[in-house]
């Protein structure tokens, strides 16, 4: 019951993080308040649409969610690896309100637990098609 929750927490944390980013760029749409070139602000939209269904198919305990969460948290750990090497820089659209470095730590955080979390024995059987 315990690992339940704690996937339920997580999707929930995905649709949070999906839904206010996509909240966010709209009102900044409307209010004709987005600086962000096309190419930038549709890249924010589909990582906030992919972060929201991933936390839905979490909710629902689906293989491919699980599956695809742990391949975007290495992604993302990786990434934010390279940015802290400076081996690659952000184009500064994408950048938001929190500082780089508190961000990216977070994000390591995050998503170092997602993938040690879904990786503990038992965690994968509770999932299915």
């Amino acid at each position: 019951m315990k690992h339940y929750r704690m996937v339920l927490t997580i999707g929930i944390i995905e649709i949070c993080i999906g839904g206010s980013t996509l909240l966010g760029n709209i009102i900044t749409v409307v209010l004709s308040q987005n600086d962000k070139s096309f190419g930038v602000f549709y890249f924010v939209i589909i990582a906030g649409i992919i972060s929201t269904l991933l936390g839905m198919g979490l909710l629902k305990f689906r293989k491919e969610a699980y599956l695809l969460l742990l391949y975007f948290s290495s992604v993302i750990i990786l990434s934010k690896i390279l940015i802290f090497m400076n081996v690659i820089h952000l184009n500064g659209a994408l950048e938001t309100a929190v500082p780089g470095p508190i961000k990216n730590t977070a994000s390591i955080i995050y998503h170092g637990f997602i993938i040690a979390y879904l990786n503990k024995p038992g965690i994968k059987q509770i999932f299915h098609k």
